[in-house]
């Protein structure tokens, strides 16, 4: 952001300087002097937060600029070490903004890798989650139906075999069989 910042102040100055009246316009020198400050303070931020000899040669550069400024109005700033500090200020700052821009293109692909690359192993956790549920809850409704399915044929065996026949043999006028109070056995 502050290479931008830089670079945007460096063009600024550059359209003041292009004015025909720049050498005898105070007004146009101070604003492209208040340019070359934002530029330098955003070179000042830009080397604290990664100092390289790339940033420290765009100082230099806004340093050679800066004195050019501070000539007396009507003298050109159009000197030779003027037009190449400018030239060099442009072409560096043109290279730092395509790096960085590689570089933040670089760690856009990196970071959305890694996120899909986390989306997906999320998805197999949840999907392992579900299928592991699921077979929980067949394994439990499996065994609940044979359960009742033995339960419907104990009642089914009571009500269709054993009843009657009790039923009938009390009829007989014969008495309870077997212990009225013993266990039903369990299959």
């Amino acid at each position: 952001m502050d290479a931008l910042a830089a670079q945007r102040a460096l063009t600024t100055q550059r359209v003041l300087i292009a004015a025909p009246d720049f050498a005898d316009s105070d007004e146009l020198r101070t604003e492209t002097a208040d340019a070359a400050g934002a530029e330098a303070a955003a070179i000042d931020r830009l080397n604290r937060l990664t100092p390289t000899d790339e940033v420290a040669a765009l100082s230099k550069e806004s340093d050679v600029r800066r004195d050019s400024y501070t000539q007396p109005s009507g003298d050109s700033v159009q000197t030779p070490a003027f037009t190449n500090a400018m030239r060099t200020s442009v072409e560096q700052y043109r290279a730092m903004t395509q790096r960085l821009s590689s570089d933040l293109d670089g760690t856009l692909h990196h970071r959305a890798n890694a996120l899909r690359s986390d989306a997906l192993r999320d998805t197999a956790i949840i999907l392992g989650a579900v299928l592991a549920a699921l077979v929980f809850a067949l394994a439990v409704g499996r065994s609940l139906i044979r359960s009742i399915g033995r339960l419907r044929q104990g009642a089914l065996q009571v009500a269709q075999v054993e009843l009657p026949e009790e039923i009938e043999r009390l009829s007989k006028g014969g008495g309870m069989s077997g212990d009225p109070h013993a266990a039903v056995p369990y299959q």
